[in-house]
């Protein structure tokens, strides 16, 4: 449980780089298909 915590606190930055590519992926992918 500690090292859920302590990585949870290292996540956030690491997950907004993941969300960010992801939304990219979400706004290309479609338009390549297009």
């Amino acid at each position: 449980m500690n090292i859920k915590l302590s990585e949870s606190e290292q996540i956030p930055f690491m997950n907004k780089m993941f969300w960010e590519s992801q939304m990219v992926n979400i706004i290309l992918i479609p338009g390549i298909l297009l």
